[in-house]
Formats: structure tokens, sequence, C-alpha cells
């Protein structure tokens, strides 16, 4: 079973996913596509069940979801659809309906999560796996790749890490310093595109994949403190970034390889 799009997903499933381990289970690819668009309507029967669910892992409630509205689909009853009128708020819920969905797919395989502008990354994730009803550790043991569009820092990496310590490969655009805990034992590919890391951070980066063979890197940064590819080879210690990685950079329409 696979859960290509969750913003496709109706209540029902949502609920499924919730009460019945065996299905969750056989979930194997959570893809979380950009949070542009709606919220799909759902019914306050269902609601009361997911913020119910969301309560027992101490996850806060956002704010949003306390305005419930009408909807055509609901015929007359009280319900949430919301629209996009304010972006934040609304990136804010999907990313609490899909972090609390992902939570409970222990057996993950691959995850493509566009977080968003507005937030930190893995809010949600991290208080669930800090609650105390919270028994699975880690989080995602089969959790092979990863790929995530969110623009903001790194601040989720040490989590991410410990969540997924198999993950072998990772794609992050728009990721930037601080970075936390940056730490992917058998991570073997790695690609940060829109990023704006100096020398000095890469070199940490690339230290902490000890298991690399493959690194892509495509900079974009207003930062004054560009790095030049000598300057990478320079502070990582060695031109070749590992006895087998192959580099690539890309600095705007401008190619550089190792």
């Amino acid at each position: 079973m696979q859960a290509t799009k969750l913003e496709n997903l109706p209540p029902e499933v949502l609920t499924a996913i919730f009460t019945r381990p065996t299905i969750a289970a056989h979930v194997s690819s959570v893809r979380c596509p950009s949070s542009r668009g709606a919220v799909p309507a759902i019914n306050e029967e269902d609601m009361d069940f997911i913020l119910e669910t969301a309560s027992n892992f101490d996850v806060p409630v956002p704010e949003l979801l306390r305005l419930g509205g009408a909807h055509p689909s609901l015929e007359g009853r009280r319900g949430w659809a919301l629209s996009d009128d304010d972006m934040q708020r609304l990136v804010t819920v999907r990313a609490f309906f899909a972090e609390l969905i992902i939570a409970h797919t222990p057996n993950l395989v691959t995850l493509d999560y566009s977080i968003g502008r507005y937030r930190s990354a893995f809010q949600v994730l991290t208080t669930i796996q800090n609650s105390s009803s919270f028994h699975r550790q880690p989080m995602f043991p089969l959790l092979k790749k990863v790929h995530l569009r969110l623009f903001g820092p790194g601040t989720f990496t040490r989590l991410l890490s410990e969540m997924a310590p198999n993950l072998q490969t990772l794609s992050i655009q728009g990721i930037t310093a601080p970075m936390e805990g940056w730490q992917f034992e058998r991570v073997k590919d790695l690609r940060l595109t829109s990023s704006n890391f100096t020398g000095s951070e890469l070199r940490n980066i690339l230290t902490g994949c000890p298991s690399l063979t493959n690194f892509e890197y495509d900079y974009y940064s207003l930062r004054d403190e560009r790095p030049e590819k000598r300057t990478i080879a320079r502070e990582s210690g060695s031109t070749e970034f590992g006895n087998h990685c192959l580099f690539k950079a890309f600095y705007g329409l401008d190619q550089f390889k190792a």
C-alpha cells in the first residue's frame, strides 16, 4: 500500500491509519506535496477523533482548526473546510495532519515532504517522539529515502538521524545554517539544493556522512561567504571528499566537478 498524496486521502482513510495498525503497517511510501491549496473538508465526528489522537501525543492543535465552517460537501453539518486565505496558518494545519499520519506508519521506506516556508521542520513529529505515549524507537527503522523541501534552518537534522538510523538517500531543498547534530552514518547519496553553506559548514556536512559516495550541491544565497571549490576542498581535508565520493557543485549557471 502506498499513500501517494496525503491531500487526496479522505478522512475515513486517515482515521483508519490511526485506528488500524495492520493497515498503517502496509504503508511504505508517503508523499506530502506542496502546501498550497485548501485542506479537504472534514466533518465534526472525524475531526473530534483526529484532535483526540493529537491530544494523546501532547500535540498542540493549530488555532485554525478551532474555527469550523460550513461546506457543501458536509450537507449542512459543522465541519472544517479551510482555504488558503491565510497561507501561514494553513501550512501549519497541513503539517499537523501530515506529521500525525507519518508518525503512524512504522514501516515507511520513502518520504517525500514539502514542509513550507512558514514553520520549522518536524515540529509535530518532535512532539510525538518525545511523548510518553509513543513507544516505537526508532520511529522509522526502515526509512531509506527522504526528500524534503523547506527553505529554513537545519534544526531538525538531529531528530531525523535518530528517527531514521538506516537512511541511505537524503535530498533537501532550501536547507540553511545553522545545522543541529548532522550525523548520518549510512547515507550514501546526498543532494542539497538552493542552499547557502560556507566551506567550513560543508566540511561538517561531509564529515557527518562517512559512508557518502555521491554528493550534489546547488548553491543559492545572498550571503557573501560563497564557498569556492578550492576552499571547500581545502577545509574538507581532501580534494576527493573521501575515497569514492563524487562531488558536483552548481553555482548558478557554472558547474564544477571535482
